[in-house]
Parts: C-alpha cells; structure tokens; sequence
C-alpha cells in the first residue's frame, strides 16, 4: 500500500509541540517525512494498521487532525519539490 499522511496539530493546546513531536516520531518510523507535516512511503497493510494505532493512542486533543491518503500497490506517482533557490522532480 502506499500511503501519504498529514497532519495537522492545534497550535492552541499547550502541549502543541509535545504532541506534534509525538505524531512526527511516530511517522518517521514507518514513512518518510516530505515536507514538515507530511510523509509518504509503501507499508503492508499490517504496519499500516499498527501506524495508525500508535497515532490513534497518542492523539490526545479533540481538534488535532491526521489524515491518511492510501492507495494501492501500483500507484505512480512524481514528487516535484520548488523551493527559492532549485526546483527537484523526483520520479
């Protein structure tokens, strides 16, 4: 499977950082970080299913939002990265 998560922290909540470094720890386990919120990678649906309970588990505030993006094994799929100084497509 191949899957794309975001999320998306209550900057409001005390625990913010806390909790957005949890989420990130979490994610960097299974996937690869892409931009500051967002990571992609392929899982087997078994790793996929413990990725997700471990976020559900650290999850705390109501207003905090993960979303994940799956798709089956055969997607294709570019990575075109723009920044100030280079721009980067990555097959």
């Amino acid at each position: 499977m191949f899957i794309i998560m975001a999320y998306d922290m209550d900057t409001t909540d005390e625990n913010y950082e806390n909790n957005a470094r949890k989420v990130r720890q979490i994610a960097s386990r299974y996937l690869n970080r892409i931009q500051k919120s967002v990571f992609y990678g392929n899982l087997s649906e078994g790793k996929f299913k413990e990725l997700e309970m471990q976020i559900r588990t650290s999850i705390k505030n109501s207003n905090d939002k993960i979303v994940f993006y799956v798709f089956e094994d055969n997607v294709k799929y570019i990575v075109i990265k723009i920044n100030h100084n280079e721009d980067e497509i990555i097959l």
